[in-house]
């Protein structure tokens, strides 16, 4: 419906391709005000959506912060423990945080450790050593001395 009307809007569409939802709203904000076109004409140029534009701008450190200072508490406790221990950690103290926050916190933090591989020793072949034997033994018997 609104597309229709953007005809003469392709102007800015190339501007905008690519950017992050902050950059976006900048955009618009600046169509809005220096441009003077409408908000809907504006969000459809950019590629967001209205109700993009008017939802209230949340700071996400602030919104984290209790996240935060839980985990840097129990890492601080338990250094050796890895993600899903310390989210089931939360879980029992009764938090509700979802994991797929905890898990985007907890990176974000660098507290994701890398994991350890089993060191393999390689295992010998109990006949190719058997056949080794009896050759070297019947070798040095054989042999006049």
């Amino acid at each position: 419906r609104y597309y229709t009307t953007l005809k003469g809007l392709s102007q800015y569409a190339g501007e905008f391709c690519g950017l992050a939802l902050p950059e976006r709203r900048d955009a618009v904000s600046f169509l809005v005000a220096e441009q003077g076109l409408s908000v809907v004409k504006s969000c459809a140029a950019v590629g967001l959506s209205r109700s993009a534009w008017y939802r209230e701008r949340s700071d996400r450190l602030e919104r984290d912060k209790e996240v935060i200072e839980a985990l840097q508490e129990l890492v601080e406790k338990h250094n050796r423990w890895g993600f899903w221990k310390c989210y089931r950690r939360f879980r029992l103290d009764g938090h509700k945080w979802n994991h797929k926050r905890v898990y985007r916190i907890y990176r974000g933090l660098g507290l994701n450790m890398r994991r350890k591989t089993k060191k393999r020793i390689p295992t010998r072949d109990p006949l190719s050593s058997f056949w080794f034997e009896q050759f070297a033994l019947s070798k040095y018997q054989s042999e006049p001395g």
